[in-house]
């Protein structure tokens, strides 16, 4: 189950995968919708239908995900339902250590540093483009702070796990 924020509306959706990047999504209120990921545009934007009529993603370079339908921008954020819920009873604690190291989480070829040692991001900053399947995947900072070292270059093959880059808060 996620929680699905569009223009501040709050929805309950859960998605069954019905084929290879086609799923099927049913809102909290009963009604179902098919999603199908149709890859990316010219401009680099995530083209995905929904229910036969298209839709562009698109990451903006402050980490926020904006849904365009003709031209309308819908700001969106995606969360799973019990990060969600942990984070309401306080489970997450703040003394919990910080992870400052982006690692893969794809194996994959490196076409893009977004980011440079000694620029500051904040979480979910795009910082690294990695090819996986013929999909490009942008990964962002896993926190806020200053980019310490970038340990790949475009061009580079990386695992899954490898670091990609190094922040310091």
């Amino acid at each position: 189950m996620y929680l699905v924020t569009l223009d501040n509306e709050e929805v309950g959706v859960q998605l069954r995968e019905k084929a290879r990047g086609v799923w099927e999504a049913e809102l909290n209120d009963g009604s179902q919708m098919e999603l199908e990921l149709k890859g990316r545009d010219d401009d680099g934007n995530f083209v995905i239908r929904i229910n036969g009529a298209d839709h562009k993603v698109s990451l903006r370079q402050n980490g926020a995900l904006e849904l365009v339908d003709g031209d309308t921008a819908h700001a969106f954020e995606i969360a799973h339902a019990a990060d969600v819920v942990l984070d309401e009873l306080g489970a997450r604690t703040a003394d919990r250590q910080v992870d400052t190291t982006l690692r893969s989480p794809i194996t994959g070829i490196v076409l893009e540093i977004l980011v440079e040692p000694g620029q500051q991001v904040e979480p979910g900053a795009p910082m690294i483009v990695v090819e996986a399947m013929k999909m490009e995947n942008t990964l962002g900072a896993p926190c806020a702070g200053r980019v310490q070292t970038v340990e790949v270059e475009a061009g580079t093959t990386v695992f899954v796990g490898d670091v990609l880059v190094e922040l310091e808060q």
